[in-house]
């Protein structure tokens, strides 16, 4: 939704979404709801999970995650929320920067990486790992489109340091 860029600069990505310069550094407004969502890497690739149907934003391709619930940190919520939807305990990296959804919501969006478990979908049709080259070939929820041009970044300056990514 462009009206929501706290930059007002109505730029737009290659898929119509808000392009990263409407990134924010500091929550919009502090009533916001935060949500966060954690950019899995992985022997460089991201992973991108498919909403089921029955979910707010069905069909679109997302980073995993969900609301941080009161009396929890953002990356409690990152972990919780991805033991609960993928079935894995994760490592929380870096942030990627914070988007505003619409009025109610703020979308924090981590890097991170699987530590243990195998990946069960719970909430989601299906994943895929991308590949940097590969970022824009899955239809991504505009929220998330503005964190694909930084993540492309981490994950191409980061093609020497295995350590980053929790590759082997």
């Amino acid at each position: 939704m462009i009206s929501s860029c706290p930059n007002r600069c109505r730029a737009k990505d290659a898929l119509g979404g808000l392009a990263q310069c409407c990134l924010v550094d500091e929550p919009v407004n502090a009533e916001r709801q935060v949500v966060v969502g954690v950019a899995l890497l992985r022997d460089g690739q991201v992973l991108a999970a498919l909403r089921r149907p029955s979910a707010n934003t069905p069909g679109g391709w997302e980073f995993p995650g969900g609301k941080v619930e009161p009396g929890e940190s953002e990356e409690e919520a990152v972990v919780r929320e991805l033991r609960e939807e993928l079935g894995v305990e994760v490592a929380v990296g870096e942030p990627l920067g914070a988007q505003p959804m619409g009025e109610r919501y703020l979308l924090k969006v981590y890097t991170g990486r699987v530590l243990s478990g195998r990946l069960v979908l719970h909430e989601h049709d299906e994943i895929r790992w991308l590949s940097p080259d590969n970022l824009y070939d899955v239809d991504w929820l505009a929220a998330d489109r503005p964190f694909l041009g930084p993540l492309r970044r981490v994950i191409l300056s980061t093609a020497g340091d295995p350590s980053r990514f929790g590759d082997k």
